[in-house]
């Protein structure tokens, strides 16, 4: 849809996995509650949001994802992530976490993965100089 700012796209996601980063499945995409918005401006740049309700198999809580990113409509989008965890949730750490991201779709659009990345604060020395580094997760989606 052309719209004042760019062209817009908007897809269900209609179900789907989340991964560890072992490849084992933690969770699903809950049904009929996720979707992925985003629009192309008058310059060709993508600005995804895609939001996104996670059930997680360890204890059956819930998670809400909301993804934001600035990439190329087609090819792999960086992005930041706020996710909220029930506070009875063994993700619930998560919470407090930043989490990037990387988008990518399928050829076809029928699928979208999602690569989740928490960063952890590391002490590297004594004068308090932060290192990062990364806790990949994967969630596969199907529009």
């Amino acid at each position: 849809m052309k719209g004042a700012f760019g062209t817009r796209s908007n897809k269900p996601l209609l179900g789907g996995t989340v991964k560890d980063a072992s490849g084992k499945i933690v969770g699903k995409i809950v049904p009929n509650t996720s979707a992925s918005h985003g629009v192309v401006d008058v310059y060709g740049t993508y600005h995804p949001n895609v939001s996104m309700t996670i059930q997680w198999d360890a204890d059956g809580t819930f998670a809400y994802l909301n993804l934001n990113g600035v990439g190329v409509m087609g090819a792999p989008t960086t992005v930041y992530i706020h996710m909220e965890a029930d506070a009875t949730s063994s993700y619930f750490w998560l919470n407090r976490r930043f989490l990037i991201g990387k988008v990518s779709h399928a050829p076809d659009g029928s699928l979208a993965f999602f690569d989740i990345f928490a960063l952890n604060e590391l002490q590297v020395d004594a004068k308090k100089v932060v290192q990062y580094s990364a806790v990949p997760v994967s969630v596969k989606a199907s529009a």
